[in-house]
């Protein structure tokens, strides 16, 4: 599993790989690794209201922090059997849960692999491998595959889920189906006989410092709701040169029974720049107006940071983001991946954040 550095500033991921810190328990059929994410963030969610008087404050938060088990084992002619158990935990101690992350197992050879169990879905993918920022208050899904009222509909891990995986000559593809995504817990077999569907395609291409990928992605009957459904279209683009890294996504949800508000295009764009163990670098993105009747529910969000990075084990960062509501926006910064989200005091509102962290990958 390729772990990325906190590429520019606040933590987490930068677009980078890091050498993976793995420790073998039982060869590669038994595998343990993990990151730690911890950081301090000083917020300010908008003006003051009766329900919420003191709209700024600081927060200690642990950031998708994680442990994990996997393995490979070599079977006879040429088929291997792939497994992985991964969870999140919270370092500070807010809870004490072991939410699940990707877990998984099932067989692979020259022809790919197919797998079984819950897993980011290619679209998802799509958002992480080609932003800067990854679970820090400047992370991607602020933005992209968001609602403007705040739901965070298009960045899913997908529950029972089956997927067929390519990776060859710089070429990879994955194809994913899940009868029940969500974490509503009524499966075919219940008795409303819905079924909240999902399917994901995803293809990538990789030559040099040169990579691209685009994927696809159908969710019905969501929240159990029957006609509630919607779509997504992801491309993303990055080049690296040297130190040197630019990259963006641009994103298009459609509506087809889910509301209106989901149904609108959004972009990021990123530059950082690496010398001597410091990254430095911003990201921009926007989320533009949904099919709001009133309209006026984009936003903006700036982020801007430094990392250094001790070795490729522990990295710290200082990071700044701001997102700028439109006058019906209710956009939330750091909605996901981030141990704490800053929702806008009320519409309309700009949400900032200061986050000073630190990662330990092992």
């Amino acid at each position: 599993m390729n772990k990325t550095v906190i590429a520019l500033a606040i933590g987490a991921t930068l677009a980078a790989p890091v050498a993976s810190a793995d420790v073998e328990l039982l060869g590669k059929a038994v595998v343990l690794y993990g990151k730690l994410h911890g950081s301090a963030d000083y917020y300010d969610r908008g003006s003051e209201t009766g329900a919420i008087p003191e709209p700024t404050g600081v927060e200690m938060t642990s950031n998708a922090s994680r442990i994990g088990f996997k393995g490979d084992k070599e079977l006879a002619s040429g088929v291997k059997g792939t497994w992985m158990f991964e969870s999140e935990i919270d370092i500070s101690g807010e809870s004490g849960t072991l939410a699940a992350r990707d877990r998984y197992a099932g067989v692979g050879g020259v022809w790919g692999s197919i797998v079984l169990g819950i897993h980011d879905t290619p679209l998802k993918s799509i958002g992480g491998n080609y932003t800067l920022f990854g679970d820090t208050v400047g992370d991607y899904r602020s933005i992209l595959g968001q609602v403007s009222s705040n739901d965070n509909q298009f960045n899913q891990r997908a529950k029972s889920m089956a997927m067929y995986q390519l990776k060859v000559v710089g070429l990879s593809a994955a194809l994913m189906y899940s009868p029940d995504f969500e974490d509503v817990n009524d499966p075919d077999t219940g008795t409303s006989g819905i079924k909240n569907k999902l399917v994901g395609a995803g293809l990538g291409y990789k030559i040099g410092g040169f990579e691209i990928g685009a994927a696809y992605e159908q969710q019905e009957n969501i929240d159990n709701t029957a006609g509630k459904d919607a779509s997504g279209v992801r491309v993303g683009v990055k080049y690296k040169i040297a130190g040197l890294q630019v990259g963006g996504v641009i994103e298009s949800l459609k509506d087809d029974g889910y509301g209106v508000r989901i149904a609108r295009n959004a972009y990021a764009a990123h530059v950082a720049y690496t010398i001597a163990g410091f990254t430095v670098g911003g990201q921009y993105m926007k989320a533009m107006e949904s099919d709001l009747a009133a309209g006026s529910d984009g936003a903006d969000q700036y982020t801007v940071g430094v990392s250094y990075s001790f070795d490729k084990k522990l990295q710290v960062y200082l990071a700044y983001a701001t997102l700028e509501n439109d006058t019906n926006g209710s956009f939330q910064l750091a909605r996901s991946g981030h141990g704490q989200a800053f929702a806008p005091t009320q519409a309309g509102e700009k949400v900032t954040a200061t986050s000073l962290g630190v990662v330990y990958n092992f």
